[in-house]
């Protein structure tokens, strides 16, 4: 029976261990980005000091420091399930991310790890065949 309450205390702090970054405010990291088109075809690839600014009420999309590529929005819809904090799982989320333009565009963004590689796209429903692609090389909890 011990065995039973153990092994059933170790799958719940294992569980909220792995779920808790998804209330966490965090800052994904990569060194450029691709554009991709809904068959994985690349477009453009820009390398690029990319810094992407995650909480749980928004998103902000940035490189180079420029504030000209500066896109941020509410995140809403968000579906968040990991199975190892940020080695394994996935969060979906959609935002109305605006531009320094002032244009609006609705999104959908997807981060998700594989064997500890962190990936985030991102498309537009205005441009379902212009996908963002961003590997992470580092992550930041703040």
């Amino acid at each position: 029976m011990k065995k039973i309450i153990v092994a059933g205390i170790a799958v719940i702090a294992f569980s909220l261990s792995a779920s808790a970054q998804c209330g966490k405010k965090i800052n994904w990291i990569a060194s450029g980005f691709d554009m991709v088109d809904s068959a994985g075809n690349i477009s453009k690839t820009k390398t690029a000091s990319v810094l992407i600014e995650q909480t749980p009420e928004s998103i902000r999309f940035s490189y180079d420091g420029d504030p000209n590529s500066v896109m941020e929005g509410p995140v809403q819809n968000v579906v968040c399930n990991w199975k190892e904090a940020y080695k394994a799982g996935k969060t979906t989320f959609t935002a109305d991310m605006v531009d320094p333009r002032g244009e609006s565009k609705h999104a959908k963004f997807v981060i998700e790890a594989i064997d500890g590689k962190i990936v985030i796209t991102g498309a537009a429903d205005e441009r379902p065949n212009q996908i963002l692609r961003i590997k992470v090389d580092r992550y930041e909890e703040k």
